[in-house]
């Protein structure tokens, strides 16, 4: 029986399971060994969350790549990470599809989640750092008066976000599910940078009249869950169909709208 659970998209959720130090031994003769072997980085995973999360690796604007190997590594990273997860992706298949050896990407980055980091961290930082917040106040403003339009502002942001980023959705959303700590560590930095902005929106068409009384954060889920199934269906489960991407977020957010309109008395 196969092990994928049923409906996801991506080939391999969780990806072959890697031998560990146990099952797989390492003899380079004597002294010491000079990189980590595939069987360490399955046995002793470094936290993912912990590795991106800590020490303001996502604070720092992250330099333009310009060295040609390096470059070849994180976009042979970035594949296969979205492909097979953090867990199932093999350092050993990303050195060949960069066409280097596996030693070599171990001399550049150390280990799989310093790669992981390196290589989706700009793009995480991009959708949920200072940068993303300050282009999201910019999108509320610019969407207009109403709070429709707004709404609409934050929706097209995200959905255009994730058309650029798709390695780092799919890659994401399989940590989301896999991985409670980075879990746990995303939905703080959504709670503590995103939220405000657009829950200061929604508690202005409250105080409106625009929506009934309800609390702003359950607005924001409904909104959440609406751009998070919308961009599932849309890139992930159903991307060769042709997309009206204003019409289909416009009628989302006219529903959810007409739902939270204030009952008439």
């Amino acid at each position: 029986m196969s092990s994928r659970p049923p409906g996801l998209p991506w080939p391999c959720l969780r990806g072959p399971r890697e031998p560990t130090m146990a099952t797989r031994s390492h003899r380079s003769g004597s002294g010491p060994r000079s990189r980590p072997t595939e069987g360490e980085a399955a046995g002793g995973l470094e936290p993912l969350a912990r590795v991106l999360f800590e020490g303001g690796r996502l604070e720092a604007p992250a330099p333009v790549e310009d060295n040609p190997t390096r470059r070849k590594i994180l976009a042979a990273a970035m594949e296969t990470f979205a492909e097979q997860g953090y867990r199932g992706a093999a350092t050993r298949v990303i050195a060949a599809r960069a066409g280097v050896a596996e030693k070599t990407l171990f001399a550049h980055y150390g280990s799989k989640a310093a790669l992981f980091a390196a290589a989706m961290g700009p793009g995480l930082d991009a959708m949920m750092g200072a940068g993303a917040v300050a282009e999201l106040v910019g999108e509320l403003a610019r969407g207009g008066s109403t709070l429709e339009e707004r709404l609409l502002a934050v929706a097209r942001n995200r959905v255009r976000f994730a058309g650029k980023n798709l390695h780092l959705v799919k890659a994401i959303f399989q940590e989301v599910l896999l991985d409670p700590e980075f879990r746990d560590r995303l939905r703080e930095r959504f709670v503590a940078r995103l939220m405000p902005a657009v829950g200061m929106a929604i508690a202005q068409g409250i105080a409106m009249g625009r929506l009934r009384q309800v609390e702003a954060a359950q607005v924001i889920r409904m909104l959440m869950s609406l751009v998070a199934g919308y961009i599932l269906t849309r890139y992930i489960i159903l991307p060769d169909r042709e997309w009206d991407d204003d019409a289909e977020l416009r009628l989302m957010i006219d529903v959810l709208l007409r739902g939270l309109a204030p009952e008439k008395s």
